[in-house]
C-alpha cells in the first residue's frame, strides 16, 4: 500500500472518530481491520509525517495520569507511551485533503 493511502485512512478514521486517541499499536488494529499487508513501521513513518504537518497531536502519557500535548520531535522520549489524535485545529484542512483524495483501498 501507497503510503498516501496509508495518511488517508489514518486521517479519515480519526475524522470519523474525533475525540479517538490511541498508540501505534491501536492505529495498527484500526487500519489492520482495513489492510492485512500493514506493518508497524510504515504506521510509525506515517503518523509520524502526520505529526510533522500538524495534521495529528502526538500526546505522551505522563508519569502521573495526566497527559501531556507532545510538542517536540517525533521520536524522542521513546520510553514513554505515546497516543495520537487529530489536530481538531485543522479539521477544515482535513477536510479538504479527505475531499480531494482519490481513493484506493489497501
Amino acid at each position: 500500500m501507497a503510503l498516501n493511502n496509508l495518511r488517508l485512512l489514518i486521517l479519515s478514521y480519526l475524522s470519523k472518530n474525533p475525540e479517538a486517541k490511541d498508540t501505534i499499536d491501536g492505529i495498527q488494529w484500526w487500519i489492520l481491520r482495513e489492510c492485512v499487508d500493514l506493518n508497524a513501521e510504515q504506521i510509525r513513518r506515517t503518523v509520524d509525517e502526520l505529526v510533522l504537518e500538524e495534521l495529528l497531536v502526538e500526546w505522551r502519557l505522563a508519569t502521573s495520569t495526566e497527559e501531556l500535548p507532545r510538542r517536540q520531535q517525533p521520536g524522542s522520549h521513546r520510553n514513554r507511551r505515546k497516543i495520537y489524535s487529530l489536530n481538531k485545529a485543522k479539521l477544515e484542512e482535513i477536510s479538504r485533503i479527505l475531499g480531494e483524495a482519490d481513493w484506493v483501498r489497501c
